[in-house]
């Protein structure tokens, strides 16, 4: 299949104020965005039992968004208190066109508004120890109007506590902070348009899926060189992929998603880094497992095989004021939500020098130089198993010049 992307002018602008008077501070923001893509897909079918055929199609988005910040603060000699609000208006239209009438043609809208309260508590307690705490409460309001009828209004009303504490010994670092936070479907999660794939696979969202609520408990500890990082993550309503059949006569799946069972996850990095003014390294490993378990088939399937990670990344200066860069990531295979994930690498370099007391600058650049940026995939839902590989063909080199006023 070949896609192509029409990117007319986005609009944006922003309007801000950061002042103080005396201990008193005041922060306003305030941001406008709108953006119109239209993308173009066509994809040729060849097929010995089908026959071949060419499907087009068109997907046009109109996105816009208004969103401003206000808050208070107030400095005492060893603490700091802020009150403030938040609130985040955003539309988006959406068709999607398909000339051989394989899908039907269709539009919706979705419209969402946010308003928050927030509190944060910031107290240092000697020369050693700080604490901060904060509350947040958040009213949203969405509504999803498809062109056929049949809208979605929603309501809710959620309270976010927070904390954390932290100490620095010497060289030594030490913190602790947990969040509670919530995560909305994006809009291509939401959108009940029906998306060609291929001949055997149509893609769709849901507009009925829930927010996920995050709880995170997070320590981390720092001995330069050395840091790390421990996460542990409870995951309620997580948003799954999820197969279903499109009829019961012809052998097409729809993949669409839903909330899905508790998800508790942990995850676990180290590194160090060391270098001087002219070479630095930085080498970084973890592992993420999850405790997860859903039925397939109608048979309880577990998926906790954990995925392993390890960066590199560096840079070196060279002579005539070269400096060379790369850094390289492998992921080892492991489950991730209900599917498994096969192992990948990227390895990227570059090389950047800049002219005319730093006004002028190149880079060139070269990306996945071992051809391995790919996904490839198992997806267990319900009843169907779905074994995917996406090449993405990202291995290219790339020269950037700027001038800087």
């Amino acid at each position: 299949g070949i896609g192509r992307k029409e990117l007319y002018p986005t609009h944006s602008s922003n309007v801000y104020y950061n002042g103080s008077f005396g201990a008193l501070g005041v922060d306003f923001n305030m941001d406008y965005y709108k953006s119109n893509p239209i993308m173009h897909s066509s994809h040729d079918e060849t097929s010995l039992n089908f026959g071949n055929r060419r499907v087009v199609s068109d997907s046009k988005t109109f996105t816009r968004l208004i969103a401003h910040r206000a808050s208070v603060s107030y400095n005492f000699k060893s603490s700091r208190i802020e009150f403030g609000e938040e609130y985040t208006n955003s539309k988006i239209d959406m068709e999607y066109n398909n000339p051989e009438n394989i899908l039907p043609s269709n539009k919706n809208t979705v419209k969402e508004s946010n308003q928050s309260l927030f509190v944060d508590y910031h107290q240092t307690i000697g020369d050693i120890l700080q604490f901060n705490a904060g509350l947040r409460y958040e009213h949203i309001s969405y509504d999803y109007s498809p062109e056929a009828g049949n809208d979605t209004n929603k309501k809710y009303n959620n309270i976010f506590p927070s904390f954390g504490i932290s100490t620095q010994l010497g060289m030594f670092n030490l913190s602790l902070s947990y969040s509670n936070k919530t995560e909305r479907p994006t809009y291509s999660q939401l959108d009940g348009n029906m998306r060609y794939d291929n001949r055997y696979q149509y893609q769709k969202g849901n507009p009925q899926l829930k927010p996920v609520r995050k709880e995170s408990l997070e320590f981390m500890a720092q001995y330069q060189p050395v840091f790390l990082q421990i996460n542990y993550q409870n995951q309620r309503h997580p948003i799954l992929f999820n197969a279903m059949p499109y009829n019961s006569d012809e052998n097409i799946n729809i993949i669409s998603y839903i909330n899905g069972p508790t998800i508790k996850e942990l995850d676990v990095m180290t590194g160090m880094s060391w270098g001087k003014d002219i070479w630095n390294i930085q080498i970084s490993g973890g592992v993420a497992k999850q405790w997860f378990k859903t039925l397939f088939d109608n048979k309880p399937i577990s998926f906790n095989k954990p995925l392993g990670i390890i960066k590199f990344e560096g840079f070196i200066k060279l002579p005539y004021n070269i400096k060379f860069s790369g850094d390289y990531t492998f992921q080892t295979r492991g489950n991730v939500q209900n599917t498994f994930m096969y192992s990948h690498s990227i390895l990227n370099i570059s090389l950047y020098k800049t002219f005319c007391a730093g006004k002028f600058d190149i880079r060139i650049a070269g990306k996945d130089l071992l051809n391995r940026g790919m996904d490839k995939v198992k997806l267990y839902s319900g009843n169907i198993f779905i074994s995917t590989q996406e090449k993405f063909d990202m291995r290219a080199c790339e020269i950037t010049l700027s001038y800087h006023l």
